[in-house]
This record gives C-alpha cells, structure tokens and sequence, in this order.
C-alpha cells in the first residue's frame, strides 16, 4: 500500500515542534509496512504564509494576493505526489479540501484548532458544517483525534467520523520534581492556548515556558521552542503542567504531561476534557478564568501527594488508551477499509429539481434570512444597491422562494409583491408574511396589468431559466414595468473561482437547476435584446473572509475574482 500524506505542519528537524503528532504517526505506519511520502511546506510554495506562530490566516490577512497562488501550488505539489499513491491522508479539514483535487481516494484527520483560526475544525464544523461536509462526505473515511471533534463531526452530519486519538510516547520512568517546583508551559504562545490567562497568573510562579509566537511579549520567561532533549528533562522535572488552552482539538503536550506522570490543570474545552478526567488525571478549569487557573495551580502545588496521585493516574491512562501500537494499528486498519470500501456518492448543492422543492428547503432559506447570515447580508446588500427602495415604491420580486427579499423591501416602505412558480414557495411566503402580497406565477406570463411596478427585482432567479425562459421574462418584465422603470439582477459569475470548481465537481457540488448561468456580457445582450438599456454592470466580492479580502484586491481586473454579478436595465 503506498499513501501520500499532505499537511500544513511538519517538523523541520528533530527540534522542531510544529506537526510531531503527524511525523510520529508518519514513522510508526511506515514500521508496519506502508509506503508513505508526505507532502508538507518546503514541498508546495508558501509564498510567505507559513506560520510564524501566528498562523497561516493570520499571515493571509496580510498578503491576501498570496493565498491563491499558494492553494493553487499546494495542489499541483500533492496532485504529482500522489500520482503513483494508492490513498492520501489529509490532516485537517482544510487539507482535505486540498486532497479532493489529488485525484485520488482520500482520508481526512481532524485535529481541531489550527493557528489560522478561522480554518479551526471545530469551527468550520459548527459554523460552515454544509461547506465542511462537501469536503468530508467525499472523504472515505474521517479520523478524528478526540472524542469531543468525533461528537462535533457526528453532529455536523458526517457519517464516516472514527476517533483514534493522537499516539503519545511514554517514557520508562516518572523523574523527580525539581526543587524549587516548576510550572511547564510548552507550545504556541498564541490568542487560542489561553497565553493571555497564563500571564495574568504568572507572578510569583516558578513558571518554565517553552514555545514561540505572537504573544511571547506577555511571557518574558520564554526560551523559544526547546531542543526534544531538554523538553523531555523539562517534563521530567516539572512539578505541574499546564494547559490553559481556550481551544484544543487533542491536547499533545497535555497527554505527553499525563505520560510523564505529571499533573496537569487544563481548560475544559474540546479535547482537554476527554484526555483530563478531572480529580483523578488532572484538574481542569473554565477557560478564559484566570482566577480559576491561579487556584489549581496553588492548589497543587501545596498538596504534593495529589500531585503524585494524579500524575499515575494520568500516566496509566495514556499507557492504556493512547500508545503508539495502538494508534498506528488503527490508522493502518482504517487505511485498508478505505481502499475496500466503495467510493461515497457525491452530494449535490441541491439534488432535486425546482418542481421537487419541499418544505424543508424554504424552511432552510426562510431561516438564513431571519438569521441574517452572512451569505443573506450580502445578498440583501447588493439588492438594497440595485433598487435603491423607497417609500411607496411598487416592486415585483421575481423568483421569491420564501419570501425574504419581498420582506427586506417591504422595510423601506414599498409596496412589494413576491411571485414563484412553486406553490410550496408562495404557500411558505405567505404563512411567514402574511401582509404582504404573493402569487403563484409563471415570469413568462405575469398576472398584472401593464405599467404595474415601478421596479423590478431577480435575485438568484436567471440562473436557473433556460434561454427562451429568460427571454419571456424580460419581455413580461418590460410590459409590466411603467416607462424609465427598473429591472435588477442578482446572479452567481460562472467565470468566478468557486463556481468553476462546482462545474468540475472538485470542491463544490453544482446546483443541478443551475441551467442558466451566464456571463456579465451576455446578461447584458438578452437585456438589450429585449429593449431594456443597461445603466450598471458591476459584481460584489464573495461573504468568505480571506476570498472576500483577495476578490477586493484583484477582482478588478479578472473575472475570476467577482462572485456576483450586479445588473441594473431601464425600461426604455
């Protein structure tokens, strides 16, 4: 069997910090037989955005410009790796999105929080489970490193999630505590490993810190990232470890405290909570409560032998539950599953039909609206832009699903009417919004007078009309638009990044309705076809942060970076 591993974190050497928890499963599956290479940054181009502690987002923020071309590397580099694999390995969510364009059957490891933030596995499962479940629904099978990231997968709808935690070394003996007692931090000195609460709390502590990043300023008794050796003899003498972290995927150098036989006092968040049993392998506390971290770390430090009793419990459950025999047999035995097990079915944006859309599916729409997401905000925006709405104004909202851009003009004043051809559409509309006006309508054959609206409005509808379709629309929207009224469109670029990647199946599934989807030109040749003239043609930046900041930049000058396209027409 030959698997390609693909990570943003790897050990440079045998100091290094960074990606151990991967190496070491890298070593150990290659013990039992194996092919691996592994793809990690020096491999692929970073174009500068390797992590300086801070993150790989965090870096973005700043040189938006230079995470396409490093995406774009990342793939290229794991795609030629893999040609000859059998599997690839992603680590991380974010690199299981790379590993869909290898090519190749793939498994995907969670590890949780990531120094980037916003590309957290916690949170992308909680936030954005729909996108995370495009790119893990794909994925043969879904290892996660914690009981708590299997739950927050389970939840999120991913059906192949199996725990099989981080593998953790553990030394033949348990070293005296130096005198007087140490406190060990060991990792990044970063927002998300609670370094704000560990300063708070440091003084008058004997406190020992090991690790880098962009809060070492609040801990001046940090010595960088320490040689493996002198961590080992740190962990041996320490008296206490602590692990103040706000956000935790698994824990390593909590677990590695525990192997040592070292009490630990943890934050009770994400994987924390399954590795510290509290009272018996560990203390844990709130995160974010620094009163709390100062009282069990005083609190240990005045009871010797419930140092002593938690670090041999912690210890045993680490030799039982966490060796590296173990870890490496289940990993093997997941790869070998996923090669026999046949390839999972694609999941499509939307897998039926206009005539087939159910309940469920207003529901979702009705919901983001009340919720305000942040697909809706910028959807309402650009519509708000186009109509500029005014009091009194007569709007007919063409293809108005549930009815919430009839509702959202309604605010301003006007005096709107939601059409759609689906009665389950208008029959939810006018359930939720029972003042307003909705009617069941072909847009080829509107059921109102000549001259009836002063505006007109399509967001998301063109899309999903053929030519002809289209065609009918506007001639109906010219006829019942007064003279000089308006007609705006609101549709998706089929030239833009994402919409590419749904037409090949890569990354996004291609909604199946969309049967329409056209360039700015084009929209603006069937408009002047059917006698409108066109007065703006512009497009908006996607609701995706790092995307967004990019499409800002350079969207001016290539179509590849405008997400929607803003039309506005005058009835001439």
């Amino acid at each position: 069997m030959k698997v390609t591993v693909f990570t943003t974190s790897y050990p440079r050497g045998p100091d290094d910090f960074a990606g151990r928890f991967v190496s070491g499963l890298v070593e150990r599956v290659r013990e039992r037989g194996v092919d691996v290479d592994v793809v990690a940054p020096g491999d692929y181009s970073t174009y500068g955005l390797s992590s300086d502690g801070g993150g790989i987002v965090r870096a973005a923020k700043r040189r938006p410009w230079a995470a396409p071309p490093m995406l774009a590397s990342m793939a290229r580099t794991l795609r030629a790796a893999a040609r000859d694999a059998d599997l690839v390995h992603a680590h991380w969510l974010a690199g299981g999105a790379v590993a869909l364009l290898a090519g190749k059957p793939f498994v995907v490891t969670l590890h949780g929080t990531i120094s980037g933030g916003a590309l957290d596995d916690f949170e992308l499962l909680r936030k954005a489970s729909r996108p995370a479940r495009l790119v893990l629904d794909r994925a043969r099978a879904v290892i996660c490193v914690s009981e708590a990231l299997t739950e927050a997968a389970l939840a999120a709808g991913v059906t192949r999630a199996v725990f099989i935690p981080n593998g953790i070394d553990v030394p033949p003996e348990v070293g005296e505590e130096a005198e007087p007692p140490e406190i060990l931090y060991a990792g990044r000195l970063a927002p998300e490993k609670g370094i704000e609460d560990l300063a708070a709390v440091a003084d008058g502590l004997n406190l020992v810190v090991s690790g880098d990043g962009p809060l070492r300023g609040l801990l001046p008794q940090a010595s960088g990232f320490l040689p493996r050796d002198e961590l080992e003899r740190r962990y041996a003498q320490a008296a206490i470890v602590v692990c103040p972290s706000r956000s935790e995927g698994f824990g390593v150098v909590c677990a590695e405290a525990m192997a040592n036989g070292k009490p630990v006092v943890a934050g009770a968040v994400g994987g924390l909570v399954n590795l510290v049993d509290d009272e018996r392998t560990g203390l844990l506390v709130p995160p974010g409560d620094p009163p709390a971290l100062r009282a069990a770390i005083d609190r240990l430090l005045a009871d010797k032998a419930l140092r002593l009793r938690l670090g041999a419990a912690g210890r045993e459950k680490i030799v039982a539950g966490y060796s590296w025999d173990k870890v490496a047999e289940e990993t093997v035995a997941v790869y070998e599953q996923a090669l026999s097990t046949a390839p999972p079915r694609k999941r499509l944006a939307f897998r039926r039909p206009p005539a087939s859309y159910d309940d469920e599916f207003m529901d979702v729409m009705a919901d983001a609206y009340e919720r305000k997401t942040a697909w809706t905000r910028l959807r309402l925006a650009a519509v708000e832009d186009l109509v500029e709405p005014h009091e009194g104004d007569r709007v007919l909202d063409l293809g108005c699903a549930a009815g919430a851009v009839t509702h959202f003009l309604s605010t301003f004043g006007c005096e709107p009417v939601g059409v759609d051809a689906e009665p389950v559409a208008i029959e939810h509309a006018r359930k939720r919004f029972p003042d307003l006006r909705f009617e069941v309508a072909d847009v080829r054959d509107l059921p109102f007078a000549d001259g009836s609206f002063d505006k007109a409005v399509a967001a998301d509808l063109v899309e999903h009309l053929d030519d002809p379709t289209l065609a009918g629309m506007l001639a109906e929207a010219r006829r019942v638009l007064v003279p000089g009224g308006t007609l705006s469109v609101y549709t998706p670029n089929p030239k833009h990044l994402i919409e590419r990647l749904k037409a090949r199946e890569l990354l996004l599934a291609q909604n199946p309705t969309h049967i329409g989807l056209r360039t700015a030109p084009e929209l603006v040749q069937a408009f002047e076809r059917a006698g409108f003239a066109v007065d703006r043609d512009e497009w908006r930046a996607s609701h995706f942060p790092v995307l967004r900041t990019v499409e800002r930049s350079l969207g001016g000058g290539t179509d590849f970076l405008r997400y929607r396209l803003c039309l506005r027409a005058r009835n001439s």
